[in-house]
C-alpha cells in the first residue's frame, strides 16, 4: 500500500505541478493576509494557536460577534480547506522526490495526515462557527486536537524537507 502511494505522489511531482501547486500556495497566503484584514489586526484566530478549550473558543466567537464568524466559517470550508490540500500535496511530492528507499518510502505520508488534520479542524472549526455560540459543544476538543496535530505534522514535514534536502545535497555533492 505505502509503495502505491509513494509511486502514485512522485508521479504527481512534475516541476509543471510543484510549480502550480506554489502559486496556489502563495494565493492562498495571500488570501490568509484577506482574511485577517476583514477579521480585525487583533483577531485571535484559533487554527492559528497550539490548543483551545471551548470556552476560550466561544470568547473568540463571541468578540467577533455574527459577522465575523460567519467569513470565518465561510473561509475555512473555501480558503482554508483549499491550503491543506496545497501545502499537503505540495510537501508529499518532495518527500517522494527526496526519500525514495525503502525506508523513506512511509515519510510521503506525514504531510498527508497533516493535510487531514488541517481538513478535520476547518470543518469543525465552520460548523461551531456558523451554530449557536451559547454552548460550544465537546466537539471543540477535538478541533483543538486536530489543530495541535495538524502543527505536529506540518512540523515534521518541514523538517523531513530540511533533512531530505540537506541529504540530497551532501549526495550530490560527494558524487561530482
Amino acid at each position: 500500500m505505502r509503495d502505491i502511494l509513494h509511486r502514485r505522489v512522485e508521479s504527481w511531482g512534475t516541476w509543471p505541478n510543484v510549480a502550480l501547486l506554489l502559486v496556489a500556495f502563495l494565493a492562498c497566503l495571500k488570501g490568509f493576509d484577506w482574511r485577517q484584514k476583514w477579521l480585525g489586526p487583533s483577531s485571535d484566530l484559533p487554527d492559528a494557536r497550539l490548543g483551545y478549550t471551548p470556552d476560550e473558543l466561544r470568547a473568540v466567537f463571541d468578540a467577533w460577534g455574527q459577522g465575523r464568524c460567519q467569513l470565518y466559517a465561510i473561509t475555512q470550508v473555501t480558503l482554508d480547506a483549499a491550503f491543506p490540500l496545497v501545502y499537503g500535496l505540495l510537501f508529499a511530492l518532495c518527500v517522494a522526490r527526496l526519500f525514495t528507499g525503502d525506508r523513506g518510502r512511509w515519510l510521503v505520508v506525514v504531510p498527508l495526515l497533516a493535510m487531514l488534520a488541517d481538513l478535520v479542524e476547518n470543518v469543525i472549526l465552520a460548523f461551531l462557527a456558523w451554530s449557536a455560540r451559547e454552548t460550544i459543544p465537546p466537539l471543540a476538543w477535538i478541533a483543538s486536537a486536530a489543530t495541535l496535530t495538524k502543527f505536529a505534522f506540518f512540523g515534521a514535514s518541514l523538517l523531513l524537507l530540511l533533512v531530505g534536502g540537506i541529504a540530497g545535497r551532501r549526495r550530490s555533492l560527494t558524487s561530482d
